[in-house]
């Protein structure tokens, strides 16, 4: 192996190492914004039913 072939194989470990230290911060963040539009989404789903509920109250009046 000649220096040339062992720098190429160094750069490929250094840019896999870059895109797994990229992939982790992405999950952290998708996990981050999951965890936030479950909560929006459980208080959408609350709204809904009160609206629902108010709609049939109204309608039986």
């Amino acid at each position: 192996m000649d220096l040339q072939q062992v720098l190429r194989g160094l750069i490929v470990v250094i840019v896999l190492l870059v895109a797994a230290v990229l992939l982790g911060v992405i999950l952290q963040v998708a996990t981050a914004l999951l965890k936030f539009a479950l909560k929006v989404l459980l208080i959408l789903m609350v709204v809904l039913i009160v609206l629902r509920f108010l709609e049939m109250l109204r309608r039986r009046a």
